[in-house]
């Protein structure tokens, strides 16, 4: 948690002074390429949930992801808001969806 600190600290400051390459010392380069994703251990599988690893159950959730059926007037899906590049956000500061909350 320490080393995720210092990197939105470092982060911060780099947008705060108007950088647009940062010039990080060999030791902060260190500790943001240790923030990586593929850095992490594998997880442990979930006792709690006997459809995690169901093949099956993973195509219903994505059916069910990208479905605008689910929607008060069928107009959206949660994929419409939940963009999969944009790490499940939309960067909107309010979420619209079907109307405005």
């Amino acid at each position: 948690m320490r080393r995720l600190s210092r990197f939105l600290a470092l982060m911060l400051a780099v947008v705060l002074a108007g950088c647009t390459k940062p010039d990080f010392s060999d030791a902060e380069k260190t500790t943001i390429a240790s923030l990586a994703l593929s850095s992490l251990p594998a997880l442990k599988p979930d006792t709690t949930n006997r459809f995690a690893d169901v093949p099956a159950a993973a195509a219903l959730g994505s059916t069910l992801f990208f479905d605008q059926g689910m929607s008060g007037d069928g107009s959206i899906s949660c994929s419409t808001c939940h963009k999969i590049d944009r790490q499940f956000q939309d960067d909107l500061p309010r979420a619209v969806g079907v109307g405005r909350t």
